[in-house]
């Protein structure tokens, strides 16, 4: 078997990858003010910021989720 090391140390699906972020979030559960509602809703609000990252594709992103605790 002979093998050629310069083609597989060229490939860039072997390279190392990283990716670092910072996620952002605010949550209001209306169930803390009002204990006694039968329903509550919660709300949740978050943003994800890349911060660094190699040979990776990475976007900031923004969501949420609405919740009813009964």
């Amino acid at each position: 078997n002979d093998f050629d090391y310069t083609v597989v140390n060229s490939a860039h699906s072997l390279d190392e990858w990283n990716v670092h972020n910072l996620i952002f979030s605010l949550s209001y559960d209306a169930f803390v003010d009002q204990p006694d509602w039968k329903l509550a809703p919660q709300i949740r609000l978050f943003y994800k910021l890349p911060v660094s990252g190699k040979n990776v594709i990475d976007m900031p992103t923004f969501g949420g989720q609405l919740a009813i605790n009964f």
